[in-house]
């Protein structure tokens, strides 16, 4: 009797802790409160307030790097292929060389407020002022916009309540877990 109260309570304590961490693919929704990106590097970025999507470190060519239009106000850029920059093609940012970049002057759209970095870009309608920097989805209450290079000892993770990851270390550094943070480390 003892050994099957035991294995129900080893069943009971796996299970608990599997429903704490969602995995997602690439492109997938990690919208849901506990999703992480499985893909080492890649990123949880916030779309909208309904929705955010595993996004890789490095972009496709063409990859939608970004929109500005509605509810979807969003840029992830730095994370385009060598030789390539995020690009406004209309309401939509896409990933395109650098040397078939037009030459345009953007005029912001009104109704935007840009936030420095690691600042709350949580609220409809932000976005990072920096253009290299992403608004990361860190709990479902609350994103804040990190740029593209973390600092040395920066908090490049969470698991636990928080569970995201933003694997943009210095140079020689990698994103390492201390208990339920993560921080840029040699």
């Amino acid at each position: 009797m003892q050994i099957y109260v035991l294995a129900a309570i080893v069943l009971t304590a796996i299970s608990t802790v599997q429903a704490t961490t969602l995995p997602a693919e690439d492109w997938e929704d990690c919208t849901k409160a506990g999703t992480v990106c499985k893909t080492s590097g890649s990123t949880c970025v916030k779309h909208s307030d309904y929705y955010s999507q595993c996004t890789p470190a490095i972009l496709p060519s063409g990859g939608l790097c970004g929109q500005n239009f509605g509810p979807n106000v969003w840029k992830y850029d730095g994370h385009c292929r060598t030789g390539e920059t995020c690009q406004a093609t209309g309401t939509d940012f896409h990933c395109k060389s650098v040397s078939t970049a037009p030459i345009t002057t953007t005029i912001p759209p009104t109704g935007i407020t840009y936030v420095l970095d690691w600042e709350d870009c949580s609220k409809l309608n932000t976005q990072c002022k920096t253009t290299s920097s992403s608004c990361i989805k860190i709990s479902n209450n609350y994103s804040q916009c990190l740029p593209a290079t973390l600092t040395s000892g920066s908090l490049c993770g969470q698991s636990g309540a928080n569970n995201w990851k933003y694997d943009h270390c210095p140079t020689g550094e990698t994103c390492k877990t201390s208990g339920s943070d993560s921080r840029c480390t040699k």
